[in-house]
């Protein structure tokens, strides 16, 4: 309101709108002549006059108003701001010049005060503009011009030096640089293999150089990194690299495409400097944790090992930032699939791509193919190409079992594909039906138990596939089939007719117009991560993340182990039955233990007839002389010349495998009883007798007829088919043929002693002096073999084979049984390998049992002895020849000082062992760590002193 005298005029005008952001003052204040200030605008101090009345007196109601004739302005000098306010400015001027039509004057003022001539009055509009209260507060122009002092506070030197550049382009070359990209500020050095800036120092309007520097170190990081990574993954798809290599390369150049696609698609909506730095930042810690870990995986040799250092690395950022945490685990995983993609080949959970793996071929990864070299019997050196583990070649988190389980599984699903070509599981597309789940890594517990739960779905539905008998097995391989061609229509033309080709045209068309699957990268889980993480304003899970997850080092097995179970237990099971049905496992058994282990006591009858006997028939041949046509023999202990020839050996030996063998074992349990005609062996059976190869000194040993090693050229030559090679194996063999040797020689030593009764005899008749020392000799000789031989047939030999076939009747009955089909097949029995382990073990019973062993070859140096004292005094005998008593004397010296020794022997591993020979140091009966016996295992070395020397009469014998 303009109070002008003592009217009030204050209903004629209005005040004027820029008036209204005027400070009115409380007390006028008289500028004489010019008039009375009775309002300032504080918006624009130099127009203080805006309110400037003219102090005239009133000429009456109709009087000019006296904004029409203003004084000038007057001379007062005041601080301008950095920002003037022009219209302001130009109100006044055009109030100055004067307005030539009152009732135009609002509609001028509103026209002139909508002239805007700067940006920064656009921004601001009508509102009134402040006095800057801190620097910070000032513009741009003000806070540089701060720096630029020589005593700034702040103390950054040179910062007038600085080249001022547009925000705009400054930006843009920033993210093009954060980006891996030249732009107008900053280029690629190749010789430098980093960015380099074209102008030394530029900076913004409003900012230091040392601030500006942080933010571009930090873009140029991202940038080294892109150029550095970009660089790996071109060397690595140039070089045709390994598989996990590729896939690492792949990985990280998916890492960079969505970087630069999230980083290039968000920059878009940046309006400041410190928007840019935040969105960095994050880029920038991924890009150079990634570009050290390429540096640190360089150092790996093979697949697996750089899959090894991969999972290390992953571990190691278990507890860093979640998003870096999570990114690192997607890339091990996706550089694992390579691997498990093998895995899930070897077992088969997928079908083999490119060429299938056989023997002939190379290996790959942890399956190596080599020749696998042993030597026989007869001394040949054999080679058989097979699949080994390599141990080496496995990632080292796999655990140990795990590692062992695949392998076996694979090797067996060959047996099944080589000697079964035909069976269901032979064939992938059987497996395919069942949908067996893919081997991926699992870092959480509700991931891990999906896994379960698919494994035993899968495990479930394979084995309803498998016992629903041929008919149902055909149906599933023809909806798999047909399920697999659905999308490949037979464009065959021949041999149909013109509505069926065109039915197939009309498929084919209908493939092409379906969608194609979208095979967009943002799908990807690599992508989620980041996009949901990294580039996230707040990266908060709606659903809160546990801390309670899995050990590390739990996780392969939790990942990998209830798959690769349920796939072993389905394929060991399998070849486990087939073992026992198809080949007869049972009666290759039941032959070992009638001839090797001396089990058939006809064989044993006509065995040592044919060897021992001096009544029978000689088949040594002699020029002029022909053979007799009867039994023959080679009469052991009635000939000079030794060993004898190989016709004659096969004169002697014919026909007592064939004529000795027992069926009966084998039609139990559904052997060849079908297949075998009388006085032959079964067809499937390849065993025959053969000669030893030996060294020089064993050859100089053999020929001493009444030596012990008399008979030890003599073996039996078994040939297992080659599905049972896994079984029986090379090593095994030898076992058996290590047995074999010691019961020969036990049985011709019953059949000395046996002998010693008739030839004593006839001593006793010539009145000879030392008949008593004869009788006595001849009638402890015979107790110490007979019991010996006893305690290795029906206790080293018979107790240890007794509960092998007690544990494979357990086997057979769980295969055979009603819960076969459960789901939990091979449960307890891991297939044809621990077949083969449980086979061994049996085997080295035997030979603890029979003192054969390397820690019990002393002991065994003993039982040689005795048995050389006694062949020595059985000479003697039969050369009925005075002047012998000495040497019979000397002989039975000998064999008493032996067998005491033998026994004192026994009692001291009796007290140190517990007596448990059907065992090894460390191991149970079953193969156990531990010495954890069964109930009834009996103590072999106590029973053997019992029945050597229950009444203590050799111990006597040595007090005396």
């Amino acid at each position: 309101m303009i109070d002008d005298g003592d009217d009030d005029v204050s209903n004629v005008f209005a005040i004027p709108d820029f008036w209204k952001s005027s400070t009115w003052l409380e007390t006028p204040t008289d500028y004489g002549d010019e008039g009375t200030v009775f309002a300032l605008d504080v918006n624009t101090p130099s127009q203080y006059m805006l309110g400037v009345v003219e102090d005239r007196p009133s000429n009456g109601y109709f009087k000019l108003p006296p904004l029409l004739d203003l004084p000038p302005i007057p001379d007062v000098k005041l601080e301008p701001e950095p920002l003037l306010d022009y219209g302001a400015l130009e109100t006044v001027e055009d109030s100055e010049a004067g307005v030539d039509d009152l009732w135009l004057f609002h509609g001028d003022d509103i026209t002139k005060q909508a002239r805007i001539r700067t940006w920064a009055e656009f921004d601001q509009g009508d509102e009134p503009v402040s006095t800057a209260t801190f620097i910070t507060e000032a513009s741009s122009a003000a806070f540089d011009a701060l720096l630029a002092a020589e005593d700034n506070p702040f103390k950054i030197p040179d910062n007038d030096k600085y080249d001022t550049v547009d925000s705009g382009p400054y930006s843009a070359c920033l993210l093009s640089l954060a980006l891996g990209r030249s732009s107008l500020l900053y280029a690629w050095d190749a010789g430098k293999g980093s960015f380099v800036a074209t102008l030394e120092r530029v900076k913004l309007q409003g900012y230091s150089g040392e601030t500006l520097e942080g933010l571009s170190l930090a873009c140029k990081d991202c940038g080294n990194s892109t150029r550095y990574l970009q660089s790996f993954v071109e060397k690595i798809y140039a070089a045709h690299a390994s598989p996990a290599r590729t896939a690492l390369a792949n990985a990280i150049d998916k890492l960079l495409l969505i970087i630069q696609s999230e980083l290039g698609t968000r920059a878009e909506g940046l309006r400041s400097l410190l928007q840019l730095q935040a969105l960095i930042q994050p880029v920038r810690l991924i890009l150079m944790y990634f570009r050290g870990l390429i540096k640190r995986l360089a150092k790996s040799r093979s697949d697996e090992q750089l899959i090894s250092m991969l999972f290390e690395e992953a571990h190691s950022v278990e507890y860093k930032d979640g998003f870096l945490r999570k990114a690192v685990c997607e890339v091990l995983r996706m550089v694992s699939r390579p691997w498990t993609d093998f895995v899930e080949e070897w077992i088969g959970l997928r079908p083999e791509e490119g060429l299938v793996m056989t023997k002939d071929g190379p290996g790959r990864s942890f399956v190596k193919v080599e020749n696998k070299v042993w030597v026989d019997d007869q001394g040949f050196e054999l080679e058989e190409p097979d699949y080994f583990l390599d141990e080496e070649a496995m990632p080292s988190f796999v655990p140990e079992d795990v590692a062992q389980e695949i392998f076996e599984t694979g090797r067996n699903l060959r047996f099944l594909r080589t000697n079964h070509p035909e069976h269901r599981l032979a064939r992938s597309d059987g497996i395919a039906a069942s949908k067996p789940p893919k081997l991926e890594w699992q870092f959480d517990w509700d991931a891990m138990s999906r896994v379960e739960r698919k494994a035993k779905e899968y495990g479930d539905a394979l084995s309803r596939f498998l016992e629903r008998g041929t008919e149902g097995s055909e149906k599933d391989l023809r909806t798999a089939k047909a399920a697999s061609d659905e999308l490949r229509p037979l464009f065959q033309f021949y041999g149909q007719d013109e509505s069926q080709i065109t039915a197939n045209l009309l498929a084919s068309v209908k493939a092409f117009d379906d969608p194609i699957p979208d095979k967009n990268p943002r799908e990807d889980g690599l992508h989620k991560i980041l996009s949901d993480q990294l580039f996230s304003p707040s990266p908060t899970s709606t659903t809160p993340e546990s801390d309670f997850n899995p050990h590390w080092s739990l996780l392969p097995l939790l990942s990998f182990g209830p798959i690769v179970a349920a796939q072993a237990n389905i394929i060991n099971t399998e070849c486990t039955r087939l073992l026992f049905t198809s080949h007869n496992l049972r009666s290759h058994l039941h032959l070992q233990r009638q001839y090797h282990l001396l089990g058939n006591g006809l064989f044993c009858s006509r065995l040592s007839h044919a060897l021992f006997d001096p009544d029978l028939d000689t088949a040594e041949r002699h020029s002029g002389v022909a053979l007799t046509g009867g039994v023959m023999g080679l009469r052991l202990s009635g000939r000079d010349n030794w060993p004898p020839a190989s016709s004659e050996l096969r004169l002697a030996l014919m026909g007592v495998l064939a004529e000795s063998y027992d069926d009966a074992p084998a039609a139990q349990h559904g052997g060849w009883t079908s297949s075998r005609k009388a006085g032959e062996l079964p067809r499937e059976m390849d065993m025959s007798f053969a000669v030893r190869d030996l060294s020089p000194a064993e050859i100089e040993k053999c020929i001493d007829p009444d030596g012990l090693e008399a008979l030890d050229f003599l073996r039996l030559s078994y040939k297992p088919p080659s599905a049972l090679l896994p079984i029986f194996t090379p090593v095994i063999l030898l076992k058996y043929d290590r047995v074999f040797k010691l019961l020969l020689r036990v049985l011709r030593m019953l059949y000395v002693v046996n002998q010693l009764f008739r030839d004593v005899v006839l001593y006793a008749a010539d009145e000879d002096e030392d008949v008593e020392l004869r009788l006595r000799f001849r009638a402890e000789a015979h107790h110490f073999v007979t019991r010996l031989a006893a305690y290795f047939f029906d206790t080293g030999v018979g107790v240890p084979w007794a509960r092998f076939e007690g544990w494979l009747d357990g086997v057979e009955g769980e295969l055979d049984g009603p819960g076969k089909g459960s789901g939990k097949r091979g449960t307890s029995y891991g297939g044809p390998d621990r077949l083969r382990e449980r086979h061994e073990q049996a085997l080295d019973e035997i030979l603890a049992g029979l003192l054969l062993r390397r820690r019990q070859r002393p002991v065994v140096g003993l039982v040689e002895d005795v048995f050389g004292a006694i062949l020595g005094f059985a000479k003697v005998v039969r050369r009925r020849a005075g002047g012998d008593e000495k040497e019979v004397q000397k002989l039975y010296a000998t064999f008493r000082k032996k067998v005491e020794v033998f026994i004192t022997v026994c009692r001291g591993m009796s007290e140190k062992d517990g007596g448990a020979t059907g065992a090894g140091r460390g191991q149970g009966a079953d193969g156990e760590a531990g010495r954890v016996r069964r109930p009834g295992q009996e103590n072999g070395i106590v029973m053997l002193l019992l029945l050597l020397d229950m009444s203590g009469h050799f111990a006597k014998k040595a007090a005396d």
